[in-house]
Parts: structure tokens; C-alpha cells; sequence
């Protein structure tokens, strides 16, 4: 995917970054959080089995809330982020998955 922006250094990939930081300050915004919350807490009752087997819904919503970062101000949530999406760019696991859909466009 990076290298269909121009890899990692071109303007499409800062503007992608850019794009990021700002749908996670609006998934961070109060009113947001609420409403995933209230839609965790909803699928309580589902057959979803990470809610409903796996763990219980207290869990979801804390790990929800710690995947959401709200401890941290705006700036710190956008430089996290910005480092996760850079981490998971250079992951190996993600090298091998595009290596093997390389290979599958082959056959």
C-alpha cells in the first residue's frame, strides 16, 4: 500500500499519515466515545465470540478505551498513532502477507 502512495518519503504518504491523525482525534472526541462504548456494550448480548466468549464486556470496553489512547492530549494521540502506522508499515509479518499476494497474483 505505501508503495502505491510512493513509498514512505512522498507527499502521498504524509497527506495519508495526515488523514489518519485527524479520523483518530474524531474517533477520540467525547461524544464518539460514547457512542462506540454504548455499541460495545450493545453486542454484550450478541453471538460475537471476542465479546461474548473471550472475554467479558468490562474487558472489551477497557481495551477499547486503552486502544483509543484518552489519556494522552491531542498531539501525543497523533504522534502515537503516526508511530503505529509506521511500525505496522515495516512489520515483517505485513512484508510476508505482500510477498504471498505477489505470488498468488501469479496464479
Amino acid at each position: 500500500m505505501v508503495h502505491g502512495m510512493g513509498g514512505s518519503e512522498s507527499d502521498n504518504y504524509v497527506r495519508f499519515l495526515s488523514t489518519v491523525g485527524a479520523a483518530f482525534l474524531v474517533l477520540r472526541r467525547p461524544e464518539n466515545v460514547r457512542a462506540l462504548l454504548s455499541l460495545v456494550r450493545l453486542m454484550e448480548s450478541s453471538c460475537v465470540p471476542d465479546i461474548s466468549e473471550n472475554q467479558s464486556i468490562d474487558v472489551a470496553v477497557l481495551g477499547l478505551r486503552d486502544r483509543l489512547k484518552l489519556d494522552l492530549v491531542d498531539q501525543e494521540a497523533v504522534a502515537y498513532i503516526e508511530e503505529l502506522v509506521d511500525a505496522s508499515h515495516s512489520s515483517t509479518m505485513w512484508k510476508a502477507v505482500d510477498v504471498m499476494h505477489s505470488l498468488g497474483k501469479q496464479f
